[in-house]
């Protein structure tokens, strides 16, 4: 009904923007709503009352105020009216927090090795430790009564206000931004990676909150070089592939391969490369799924081989497919030239143009020359597997909808 200057001074809305809203709509955090009920009871029961609470700016700012508020009746009679008088002490909550916290915890916080920062509801630091100080890079006292979200990016700080207000409506124990880079901010205004640990911290009749903040520069650094070490390794590995495959193609040109045809049972062999290709799959968030019969299908052929096979069109799928699965399947069926077995390999990846598809089994062509570099293929993988299988009497088919996905089919006679 009524809305001061000073009231806008202290929550930042102007007269016409409060009028006609309530002081919950307007003030109160989520968390402090059943509390004011029981001061507006008390107000009304007793004609007056005194308290202290926590009001929220328009700005999301938090902020504590004393509350002096009397029933105001006129004229006599009349439908009552509540006046509320409500004053800033911030500042004054902060110094009173602060002596509390140095006088029970500070030699014990002193003495830890970690930085701890310790924040009120309204998000002021209310005690650092000298680890604290000298990591932010500020003199003993300065970060007293400072904004937490000073200590943070300015990029953070509205996020983070908002965070720190739910985390004041359910305090645990817990860590701040799993799963995201945190960074702080110093007062020479050089930012550095952190973990930073939440827990709360009960204090007579509020409930503070201790921040352990740990500089991961280092081990940032470490990371990042054993990220580059692993490159290494991997365009190494690549290297090492491609020469393998450029051995297997020069044996098999010189006539030199040699074959050790012997009974062999399908279904050991394809679950044998499910199982050591799952985690690359996994790593991608790809499904790879094996569909095989309950009879035995047997093949008089070259087990090593057939493995390779198998190995490369799984690998090749899982390679350039970014998501959904990987499907191998066996079946036998009867065909013109013969009792045949067919082991598939079907995957929901981008597929093939048609005009492209002739260049599959082509040695050394990339048929997306783009997408072959982001995979790191060694361009032979397809051309070796045609060879192997055309080695064992066979052939590998191909079947693709581009943007849909491919089925690499080995088909081979029973024998």
């Amino acid at each position: 009904m009524h809305w001061s200057r000073g009231a806008e001074s202290i929550f930042g809305y102007g007269s016409a923007q409060a009028l006609g809203h309530t002081i919950g709509q307007l003030l109160i955090p989520a968390e402090r709503i059943a509390a004011e009920a029981q001061f507006l009871r008390e107000t009304l029961e007793k004609g007056f009352a005194t308290f202290e609470s926590l009001r929220r700016r328009q700005d999301g700012a938090l902020l504590f105020v004393d509350v002096s508020s009397r029933v105001v009746r006129e004229p006599p009679g009349a439908m009552p009216f509540i006046l509320h008088t409500e004053r800033d002490v911030t500042h004054l909550k902060v110094q009173r927090d602060a002596k509390l916290v140095e006088a029970r915890y500070r030699d014990l916080l002193e003495s830890t090795a970690d930085a701890i920062v310790m924040v009120n509801p309204s998000g002021h630091i209310v005690f650092v430790n000298g680890h604290a100080e000298a990591l932010f890079r500020y003199g003993r006292g300065e970060l007293r009564g400072m904004e937490m979200e000073l200590l943070l990016p300015e990029r953070f700080r509205n996020a983070h206000v908002t965070h720190r207000s739910g985390y004041f409506g359910r305090p645990t124990t817990r860590t701040m931004g799993a799963g995201l880079v945190v960074y702080g901010l110093r007062k020479d205004g050089s930012e550095f990676p952190v973990d930073i640990s939440l827990s709360p911290l009960a204090l007579d009749e509020s409930t503070l909150v201790m921040s352990t903040v740990r500089d991961t520069t280092e081990r940032k650094r470490i990371e990042q070089t054993l990220h580059e070490q692993s490159l290494e390794l991997a365009r190494a590995g690549h290297l090492v592939a491609f020469v393998n495959d450029l051995l297997g193609l020069a044996k098999i040109g010189a006539g030199k391969i040699e074959l050790r045809l012997v009974p062999t049972e399908c279904r050991p062999v394809i679950e044998e490369v499910a199982s050591s290709l799952r985690p690359l799959a996994q790593g991608k968030g790809l499904e790879l799924a094996v569909a095989l019969p309950e009879e035995e299908i047997m093949l008089r052929t070259d087990r090593r081989m057939l493995s390779q096979i198998v190995l490369n069109l799984v690998t090749n799928a899982i390679r350039f497919t970014e998501r959904g699965g990987v499907r191998i399947s066996l079946r036998r069926h009867t065909a013109v030239d013969g009792n045949m077995v067919e082991i598939a390999v079907r995957d929901t990846g981008s597929g093939v143009r048609p005009e492209d598809q002739a260049k599959l089994f082509v040695a050394l062509t990339q048929v997306d020359p783009s997408a072959q570099r982001r995979q790191e293929g060694t361009g032979l993988g397809l051309h070796l597997s045609q060879k192997l299988a055309e080695a064992l009497g066979g052939r590998i088919e191909c079947r693709s909808e581009y943007g849909v996905g491919s089925t690499f089919t080995l088909c081979l006679v029973e024998s």
